[in-house]
């Protein structure tokens, strides 16, 4: 992106320049990022310069500076500073500006940073009102870019001379000068057209790379998407066979409830069979008499109705449950809910209890 908003502003096609270093500045955070953060800020605030938007040029370069104000990274500052002074002296306030400049060429001469050198003697001559003076300053800014070999500086320097040198009667020299820059541009053709080469290849071999990496993409969210969905069946599986774990479980409970309350019936059965035993063995000639049902609720703690009357004489003549439902044509949980009471009213237990107190009441 940064090097598509660069070739936007060579091209002068500065609103795509902004939004192309703007999407740039959405991938970087201002505090792990710092210094990259105010170095898009700066070539943004360039860009605002070269558009004539000296008010976004001053904001943005200001942020810039106040991102690297402080640390040891000078050449970032004088390149902030260069940018902010620049909008502050199309705003009008000049003398504050070129203060500004030259406490900063001062700065990055005794550090020998030559490419703000350059940058600071550029910004002196666009800015200078005297065209000498600008020539000056700019004409030291092609020495240097010169003595160190940077081409894209010249590149810059030699319209901006060329254009100050139109003034004046420089004769050989400015011939002199136009030769060399003739033979720049010959030179940076030539250049430019082995650069172009280079850039559609890596154009070209930057899109396979898209290609190949959108293929991997897919790939990649395929894999995720069936990892999820085997994530999702294993879930539905081991739900499955906990439901199914839960059921026999259930199943088997039940069974074993069954068999307790079987078993349970039937030792009651046994029981009751051997106290009738008992109990005929023991009274095989005496027969337990019940007293009329008026006179025997006046012995007990509750009256017995009717119903309750005719099976607790079933029970005194050992009639089993199932044998007292058939004479009176209920159920056996009828009969049992009806003993229930017959228990409770006679202050007993069990059946062995009522014909100890039926016998105890008749005598």
């Amino acid at each position: 992106l940064g090097f598509l908003a660069n070739i936007h502003f060579k091209k002068k096609e500065y609103e795509l320049a902004v939004e192309m270093y703007q999407s740039c500045l959405n991938y970087f955070d201002t505090i792990r990022h710092r210094m990259q953060y105010a170095e898009l800020l700066s070539a943004l605030a360039d860009v605002y310069n070269a558009a004539e938007q000296y008010k976004k040029a001053y904001s943005t370069a200001d942020q810039a500076h106040l991102l690297v104000k402080g640390t040891n990274d000078i050449a970032r500052q004088s390149r902030a500073l260069i940018h902010r002074s620049y909008a502050q002296f199309q705003l009008g306030q000049r003398e504050i500006a070129l203060s500004y400049l030259e406490d900063v060429l001062i700065e990055v001469t005794e550090k020998r940073l030559f490419r703000e050198q350059i940058r600071a003697y550029i910004a002196l001559g666009k800015l200078a009102t005297n065209r000498s003076v600008s020539l000056e300053h700019l004409m030291q800014a092609l020495r240097i870019a010169t003595d160190r070999d940077l081409s894209e500086y010249k590149a810059l320097l030699y319209p901006l001379i060329n254009d100050r040198q139109s003034d004046f009667n420089y004769s050989r020299q400015q011939l002199t000068f136009r030769d060399e820059y003739i033979q720049f541009l010959e030179d940076r053709q030539t250049a430019n057209l082995e650069a172009s080469e280079a850039s559609l290849k890596a154009m070209y071999d930057l899109m396979n790379i898209e290609e190949e990496y959108e293929v991997l993409q897919l790939k990649s969210d395929y894999q995720k998407i069936e990892f999820e969905n085997q994530r999702y069946k294993l879930i539905a599986v081991l739900i499955g066979l906990l439901l199914v774990g839960m059921l026999l479980f259930t199943w088997f409970y039940r069974k074993h409830k069954e068999k307790q309350i079987n078993e349970l019936e039937l030792k009651e059965q046994i029981t009751l069979l051997r106290e009738r035993i008992g109990s005929l063995l023991s009274n095989a000639n005496n027969e337990i008499s019940l007293p009329d049902r008026d006179a025997f609720n006046q012995l007990i703690l509750a009256p017995l109705t009717e119903k309750e009357y005719d099976i607790l004489r079933d029970l005194i003549q050992r009639k089993s449950n199932a044998q007292i439902a058939q004479s009176h044509y209920i159920s056996v949980n009828t009969v049992k809910f009806h003993l229930k009471n017959i228990y409770s009213k006679l202050g007993v237990s069990d059946r062995k209890r009522v014909l100890e107190k039926v016998v105890g009441l008749n005598q």
